[in-house]
């Protein structure tokens, strides 16, 4: 069975987002782990205070978000939804299939896979920009910084996947409407043959 140019096209849109929210999540974990570390290794230096964060810590992200609400740099909402964030990375990492399944094979009437399925998050791209950008803010006044080069390498992928992903957009909103008024057409076709 062929699949619609809507379905495929809604694919294509969070294949791509999902690619950059993979980047952006791996990205800001070794920003925040790497900063609490270089930073811990110079208090430790200058003021023989324990490091906080040290290599081999158990549930490292879960301790280092502890570390950015006690220092002010996130609310503990903050920090609690950044959590849910990184657990939406594993989702895509490990259960792609069940992000797409609701694309793929959708909804019957009595269908239990849709009980299966894990939500696609259209709003966790935006989020994890939004708190890496308020994270780097708010590490630079008391922190060491550290600095990698991925995002200059991913720069032009990630410019054309955007590219990419707001002509899909466009593409996505033309092809619903269609559907919609196809739809719409059906019933009103369907509703004036049961009054005859």
């Amino acid at each position: 069975m062929r699949m619609p140019a809507l379905e495929k096209n809604i694919l294509k849109y969070r294949a791509l987002e999902m690619t950059i929210i993979l980047f952006h999540a791996e990205s800001l974990k070794r920003f925040i782990v790497d900063s609490i570390r270089a930073t811990d290794n110079l208090n430790q230096k200058l003021e023989k205070r324990p490091h906080r964060l040290p290599i081999g810590t158990k549930k490292v992200m879960q301790k280092a978000f502890e570390i950015l609400v006690q220092d002010g740099i996130l609310t503990q909402e903050e920090s609690d939804e950044m959590q849910d964030l990184m657990a939406y990375r594993n989702d895509i990492a490990h259960r792609i299939h069940q992000l797409t399944a609701n694309i793929v094979h959708p909804e019957k009437p009595g269908d239990r896979l849709r009980r299966l399925q894990f939500k696609y998050r259209y709003d966790a791209l935006g989020k994890f920009e939004y708190y890496r950008s308020k994270i780097e803010r708010g590490l630079q006044s008391r922190y060491i910084l550290s600095l990698s080069f991925d995002s200059v390498f991913f720069e032009n992928a990630e410019q054309a996947y955007k590219e990419e992903l707001r002509r899909l957009h466009k593409k996505i909103t033309q092809q619903f409407e269609i559907r919609k008024r196809q739809i719409e057409g059906q019933k009103a076709s369907a509703s004036s043959e049961e009054r005859r």
